[in-house]
C-alpha cells in the first residue's frame, strides 16, 4: 500500500519527525482509513527516508509523491461492520 503526500509550508497533515516538513495525506482522506493508523505508518516511513543511504540534499520530493507502507494493513484495525469469522 501506499500513502500519497503533498508537500505543504501552510496546513498540514502530518510531520516529518526529522526534519519537520509538513504534508498533506491525500490518500488517507479519499478512503476514509483510519487517520490514527495512517498519520503513524506516514511519519515512520518519512522518517525511513532520513536513512544513511538517503541523499544528503532535500530528502523529500517537492510535489506529490507516494510513500510506500510495507505494514500498512496490518498496521489498521479491522472495521468493526466486517465479520471476521468465529473468534
Amino acid at each position: 500500500m501506499a500513502i500519497s503526500c503533498l508537500p505543504t509550508e501552510t496546513s498540514y497533515d502530518v510531520q516529518c519527525p526529522i526534519c519537520g516538513h509538513g504534508f498533506l495525506l491525500l490518500t488517507a482522506h479519499t478512503h476514509g482509513m483510519h487517520s490514527g493508523s495512517v498519520r503513524l505508518a506516514a511519519r515512520r516511513a518519512l522518517a525511513g527516508m532520513h536513512l544513511p543511504k538517503a541523499k544528503p540534499q532535500r530528502v523529500h520530493p517537492d510535489g506529490v509523491f507516494d510513500l510506500p507502507v510495507a505494514d500498512m494493513d496490518t498496521a489498521l484495525p479491522s472495521p468493526p461492520d466486517i465479520w471476521l469469522g468465529p473468534a
